[in-house]
């Protein structure tokens, strides 16, 4: 998988844990499937997901979306994950794995990271606004 940007490593060790924790519960999920590549598929997907984050991460740059930026990875993921359990669902694989307790386990999750990045986010606006404060520009003459 890419690297992920992040506003700080901060939200880099977030969005990370975030996505491995999807990655554990998806290969557990796909283990029961006999269709090879699933796992592999749902790989691709994350990674198309951070790939365009990272992508967006510049436009923010200008200080532009940085909110749309920064909860981009778990709202995206988080659609992907539940998208991918519903192309799974079949008879066998229910009688194996409570799909719908999965489901609710990543929104349940992604909720959780959404919380503490938008902690991280005030922390972060907040440091900026200390350090103007603390080092005003001068004006030019």
């Amino acid at each position: 998988m890419d690297k992920v940007k992040g506003l700080n490593s901060y939200h880099r060790v977030a969005i990370k844990s975030h996505l491995r924790s999807l990655q554990r519960r998806m290969y557990r999920i796909t283990e029961h499937d006999e269709t090879l590549g699933k796992f592999g598929d749902y790989q691709e997907i994350l990674n198309n997901i951070v790939k365009y984050s990272n992508e967006y991460f510049k436009y923010t740059k200008a200080d532009r979306s940085k909110e749309e930026w920064l909860y981009m990875i778990p709202t995206y993921s988080m659609y992907a994950t539940i998208g991918f359990i519903s192309g799974m669902r079949n008879d066998d694989i229910e009688k194996i794995v409570d799909l719908e307790k999965e489901e609710e386990e990543v929104v349940s999750s992604t909720l959780n990271i959404v919380g503490h990045l938008t902690d991280v986010l005030q922390e972060h606006n907040e440091r900026i606004e200390y350090n103007r404060m603390r080092d005003p520009v001068e004006p030019k003459d």
